[in-house]
């Protein structure tokens, strides 16, 4: 039915109406799943940040000859180090 026969049936308050309460819970639905998104991206994104700043300060502090945990008797080369922090973002 269109907007002429809405006319003839006297309906184009009504439906005027219904289109902007559907409009508006539309509206609302669709702000929340978009809050809930940038919420939890920015979560991730901050957790991924952390890990990765873990891995530098870790590899960091293994050149220097300052942590020896983890190395199982073999020293972290520059390649190694620089492979895992280019790889870190892609992981995350």
């Amino acid at each position: 039915m269109g907007w002429t026969g809405l006319r003839l049936l006297n309906r184009t308050v009504a439906e005027t109406a219904q289109i902007a309460k559907s409009s508006e819970d539309f509206r609302s639905r669709t702000m929340e799943v978009l809050c809930l998104a940038f919420l939890s991206s920015a979560v991730l994104e901050f957790f991924a940040s952390l890990s990765i700043a873990v891995l530098a300060v870790y590899f960091g502090f293994s050149y220097l000859g300052e942590l020896n945990f983890g190395s199982y008797s073999l020293s972290a080369t520059l390649f190694s180090g620089f492979f895992v922090l280019i790889l870190a973002p892609e992981f995350f």
